[in-house]
């Protein structure tokens, strides 16, 4: 394949699968099974893509393959100035097309988060779950940054399809 494969997601009739590269700027493929063979449905790149983000080093597909989240943990924000904050991209199915529907990142990101190293979503795809490894915050406060690399999971919601995605809850395990 093009790049190596960092990352895979499976939908649960076993009809489409993404394949996630994290070389150069991260590249997901969609595969569609058309019974016969595996076709290319699309090749995703993150809207604001460099090298180095990591796009595709995390994916989830809802069980019907209409929506899929990317972790991109080395995304380093608006302006660039938090390496290694991480993001998580969501792009949504509509018949054989795929759109990004929303670039999320947790509210309060720091450098070296890694904010989507990994994601879930709930079947509906409008619930979404992202891992952040090197988040160094507090149990009910993330902006409390004394305990170093301990982790937390942030928790995203959408109220529909189309709608903008709104953290919702920081957990830290």
């Amino acid at each position: 394949h093009r790049g190596e494969a960092s990352a895979l997601a499976f939908t649960r009739d076993g009809q489409t699968l993404a394949i996630g590269s994290t070389a150069g700027a991260g590249t997901v493929w969609v595969y569609g099974f058309d019974g016969v063979r595996w076709v290319l449905q699309a090749e995703l790149r993150a809207s604001n893509a460099q090298a180095g983000d990591a796009f595709g080093a995390a994916l989830a597909l809802t069980p019907d393959g209409s929506t899929l989240a990317v972790g991109a943990p080395n995304e380093a924000g608006l302006t660039e100035s938090k390496p290694g904050g991480g993001a998580v991209y969501v792009f949504d199915r509509t018949g054989a097309t795929w759109a990004e529907a929303g670039l999320v990142r947790a509210f309060d990101t720091d450098p070296g988060d890694r904010f989507g190293t990994s994601v879930g979503l709930t079947d509906d795809g409008l619930f979404l779950a992202g891992g952040a490894p090197g988040e160094a915050g507090i149990p009910g406060n993330s902006a409390n940054n004394s305990v170093p690399a301990s982790g937390a999971v942030w928790m995203v919601r959408r109220a529909g399809k189309g709608s903008v995605f709104s953290v919702y809850g920081y957990v830290k395990p």
